[in-house]
């Protein structure tokens, strides 16, 4: 056992330090681990997880939008071109800093179950069993557009 430990951080090793000769000689942007150049900016930023959404969000900030604005139009964006993903049938997590109170705010915009999703109505109807996620009993009412 402890032979395949050694062995392993020996290869771990081995590994990084022939990573680090390699990469001496490239750019920046490849050495940090990444193909995706950096980036860096000094009015605003945006990231989502497709262009096009991060696009639309540089454009409402450069229109004079706010932070707000900018996710709600990347948002929006990711619901046409990520539909699977995202969309007026998701839920939504968000963290919001709000820089003049100095303070954070977390919004939660999971789904609810629906109003007759009672515990009576289970225990009434599966026995007292709670559904699986593989029925429609088991679905939520989508949070995204509300929050």
């Amino acid at each position: 056992m402890m032979r395949r430990v050694l062995t392993g951080a020996l290869l771990l090793f081995a590994i990084t330090a022939t990573a680090r000769i390699a990469g001496q000689d490239l750019p920046e942007d490849i050495r940090s681990g990444t193909m995706r150049p950096v980036v860096r900016g000094r009015v605003n930023a945006a990231a989502s997880m497709k262009p096009e959404a991060t696009q639309a969000a540089e454009r409402m900030l450069q229109a004079g939008g706010n932070a707000f604005d900018a996710a709600v139009a990347s948002q929006a964006v990711l619901g046409i071109v990520d539909a699977a993903s995202n969309g007026v049938g998701s839920d939504a997590v968000i963290l919001v800093y709000d820089a003049k109170a100095k303070t954070v705010v977390s919004i939660n915009a999971e789904g609810t179950a629906p109003k007759l999703a009672t515990i009576e109505w289970y225990q009434k109807n599966l026995g007292g069993k709670l559904p699986q996620s593989d029925t429609l009993l088991s679905g939520t009412v989508p949070g995204v557009v509300d929050a």
